[in-house]
């Protein structure tokens, strides 16, 4: 399996600007810029099994290569995974604004498979870049897919699902934060009240396969457990609020 990668420029500068606005849309954010003889970047995604919550997996180094060869990777086609076909068309979107060269929009490869849903541009290297969902369509006809939630301080609600579960948002304005890729789309809404069952409020369920190590993480990310773990007929579970105040659970089979 693949840990990281990395990629050699012409300018540092220019793929800087390129590549943070063209990765923001699949959850990566710039996390380490320096030189050390020569000018580094890398991109990280959060990743709760991280030690410090994030995994960088791509990165951008200047300067003639100490083995050999082209002073700039060219002509290679590297494809991130997007979590849904939202990311393909905003991944896309944000290339072309950046100055990449149309190579395929946004669409069905079904030579590929059914699914394969992708997006292709070329970079200022001339690389072929490319986003890919290879999950079906989430709107699907009178099938619920979308939900959303009160939450008096975003910020904070945002830091908890990014360091409890590695989720991503897309924020829209002071007052609404939008996740996706998690099971059901869905968003925060900012407002001072907060979903509960003791208020009769519907309660969304995540699934573990480790249930212990995940009450864990959602401790260490500022959650609040409100029923420890139980038994119930088919398996265990705990509930826990968020910062914000929210009700939700996790259960794991027996």
């Amino acid at each position: 399996m693949l840990d990281h990668m990395t990629f050699r420029v012409s300018d540092i500068a220019k793929t800087k600007s390129f590549y943070s606005a063209v990765l923001t849309p699949l959850g990566y954010s710039l996390s380490f810029e320096g030189n050390y003889g020569m000018n580094i970047l890398g991109y990280s995604y959060p990743d709760p099994n991280e030690p410090d919550g994030k995994k960088a997996d791509v990165w951008f180094v200047d300067g003639p290569s100490p083995y050999g060869g082209p002073t700039a990777t060219s002509g290679c086609h590297l494809a991130w995974k997007a979590k849904d076909r939202a990311q393909v068309d905003a991944f896309y979107a944000a290339a072309i604004a950046a100055g990449a060269i149309d190579n395929g929009a946004p669409g069905l490869r079904p030579h590929y498979h059914p699914n394969y849903y992708g997006a292709f541009v070329i970079d200022p290297e001339g690389n072929n870049i490319e986003a890919v969902c290879h999950g079906p369509a989430m709107n699907e006809h009178e099938k619920l897919n979308y939900v959303e939630y009160p939450a008096a301080d975003l910020p904070v609600t945002k830091a908890f699902f990014e360091n409890a579960f590695g989720w991503s948002f897309v924020d829209y304005g002071p007052d609404y934060i939008a996740f996706s890729g998690q099971g059901l789309d869905g968003g925060f809404y900012r407002a001072e009240i907060c979903s509960s069952t003791a208020n009769g409020a519907a309660l969304l369920v995540f699934y573990s396969k480790a249930l212990e190590e995940t009450l864990d993480k959602v401790i260490k990310a500022g959650g609040i457990i409100v029923k420890p773990i139980f038994a119930f007929p088919g398996g265990r579970r705990f509930h826990f609020t968020e910062p914000s105040g929210n009700e939700f659970a996790v259960w794991s089979g027996v």
